[in-house]
């Protein structure tokens, strides 16, 4: 019998991914917590898959944002979701790849935009059984690198892209971002525990070059609590029980 897998509850909209690879998890959530761009007019949200990236930047802000989406499953979720949220009118969905996305707006720049791009080059070749699921971790369709073309292709010489990856994998990018003219702002190294190793970087771009701001986020106390500075960071989005 498959999983069955509820709508997950915000405050201000709810998300069904029951259709999509990926569901929605801690990535994402602090990705476009900490991956903000104030007075973003147009934002892009790269492989939405359920659209949970797409909609908390339409809660953050009064952005038209686009998301875009290669899976058929993963748009229908996202659908859904859009026209449920009290955003609809300024999201618009996009059943194809950046790559083409990208030729059909060469004029267009966006002043924001997030991705929780895939993670692992296929040659690592991890044992992901579900074909769609490896579509949305591994980076089957989309390089890395075509990804950062994209954004900086996409991206306004004023504006603010912003990923989350695996330290691994980031720790390897710099010379990707270096190719394509994009520069370091800020990153936030998170680490599970207080004494964890960092396992996930949140970067943020920009095409102007500047110093990077370096933070640390930490998730959980050690008796395996949120940290109040997740909480103070999620309680935008997150139905939390009251706190005292």
């Amino acid at each position: 019998m498959s999983k069955e897998y509820k709508p997950f509850h915000f405050k201000q909209f709810s998300v069904a991914h029951a259709n999509s690879a990926m569901k929605v998890g801690t990535d994402s959530v602090l990705l476009g917590c900490l991956a903000v761009a104030e007075n973003a007019q147009n934002a892009l949200d790269i492989g939405t898959g359920s659209g949970l990236l797409a909609l908390m930047m339409a809660q953050q802000s009064n952005a038209h944002i686009s998301a875009v989406e290669i899976d058929e499953n993963a748009c229908k979720d996202a659908d859904a979701n859009f026209k449920n949220s009290p955003w609809a009118n300024r999201i618009s969905l996009h059943h194809q790849t950046i790559q083409s996305f990208c030729e059909q707006n060469q004029f267009q720049k966006f002043d924001w935009i997030l991705a929780n791009p895939p993670y692992f080059p296929e040659a690592q070749n991890f044992q992901i059984s579900d074909s769609i699921r490896k579509l949305a971790r591994q980076t089957t369709t989309l390089s890395f690198s075509d990804l950062i073309a994209s954004i900086a292709f996409l991206l306004h010489d004023e504006g603010m892209a912003g990923l989350v990856l695996p330290n691994s994998i980031a720790q390897e990018c710099q010379p990707i971002f270096e190719l394509y003219n994009l520069h370091l702002h800020q990153t936030i190294s998170i680490r599970p525990y207080q004494h964890s190793e960092v396992n996930r970087i949140v970067i943020c771009l920009k095409k102007k070059s500047g110093d990077c701001l370096n933070k640390d986020f930490i998730i959980y106390q050690t008796n395996k609590q949120y940290t109040t500075a997740y909480f103070e960071l999620t309680k935008a989005f997150y139905l939390w029980p009251d706190r005292t």
